[in-house]
Order: C-alpha cells, then structure tokens, then sequence
C-alpha cells in the first residue's frame, strides 16, 4: 500500500488571490447572484448605468462566461463568491 499525499486546504484568500475579478466586479457578481438586476446591481455598486454593460462584458470575458447565469455558477465553484 502507498501512501498519497494530502493537498493542504486552500484558503479563502488563496481562492481570492487567483480570482481575476476586481472588488467592484466582483461586488456586481455576488448582487447578480443574489437576483439583482443588472441596474440595480449597478447602482449599489456605484456604477453608472452607461458603464454597467461594458463592466458585465468584461467580466464575461476575464471569467469565460456569457451570460449571468453562467457567470454566477463559475463565481460560486469557483469559490469566489459564496
């Protein structure tokens, strides 16, 4: 019998170290995560409603997701939102 090697548990902050979002995108994520709209989420964000499209496509990009949904799934797997 061969012993395997255990990985040690990775930390909340190592988790949010590889996360290649920004707080404020990652603030908008957990919003549309609890079911905010995509103004809504902006605005207590402090995004204006001109700039939230470019910021959710950007996200979309840095994630490679294309849709909320989607996004919010590779979020909570991922561990960067909970």
């Amino acid at each position: 019998m061969t012993a395997t090697a255990i990985e040690p548990a990775t930390t909340h902050t190592q988790v949010m170290a590889r996360c290649p979002l920004s707080p404020i995108e990652l603030a908008l994520v957990r919003h549309l995560a609890d079911g905010d709209l995509r103004r809504a989420a902006a605005r207590k964000v402090g995004l204006s409603p001109k700039s939230i499209e470019t910021t959710i496509s950007r996200i979309f990009t840095k994630t490679n997701t294309v849709n909320a949904p989607n996004l919010v799934a590779t979020a909570l797997r991922k561990g960067w939102i909970r």
